[in-house]
């Protein structure tokens, strides 16, 4: 998915800017292309052109990026592919770091992101915030499956759903 992004942008076929707007060009059924403002895409890909700003901006410049709640309207895979993009150095050759906050723990699959790579934030009222890192808990390995643990409350910081 990531390459395809890649050569997506190689063969121009990215939201540009026209009389002050933006487009994005999509194929239809007949393989013709047909260009969309932007306006009338959907939240997640207005989301995803907005987020690229800074993303392409941290990875030029090696910088750190910080976004709270990265995965609003944005699909799973789609935020894997963001991610990866700090994490594979064919593009971040610069050393960027990308530090986030999200509620989508399909991203804490051991195969987009290792346990020294996610922070888990408990609020208490008697504690305040804390926040620890997976791989600060006893025993715990990037081959097992830390998501179903954490989802089992196996390490806390989870809410309680209670509605």
């Amino acid at each position: 998915m990531l390459d395809k992004a890649v050569r997506s942008i190689k063969e121009e076929k990215v939201p540009h800017l026209t009389r002050g707007e933006i487009y994005t060009v999509e194929e239809d059924i007949h393989n013709n292309e047909i260009e969309f403002l932007l306006t009338q895409e959907s939240h997640g890909t207005q989301r995803i052109v907005e987020l690229l700003v800074y993303i392409i901006s941290a990875l030029e410049r090696g910088s750190v990026l910080l976004i709270d709640d990265v995965d609003y309207g944005i699909h799973s895979l789609v935020l894997v592919e963001l991610i990866n993009l700090f994490k594979e150095r064919r593009y971040n050759t610069s050393c960027a770091q990308f530090i986030f906050t999200a509620h989508n723990t399909d991203i804490m699959d051991e195969d987009s992101m290792r346990i020294s790579e996610i922070g888990l934030i408990t609020h208490t009222r008697k504690r305040g915030t804390m926040l620890h890192r997976v791989s600060d808990f006893k025993g715990v390995r990037n081959v097992i499956n830390f998501r179903r643990q954490y989802l089992l409350g196996v390490y806390g910081a989870i809410p309680f759903p209670y509605i």
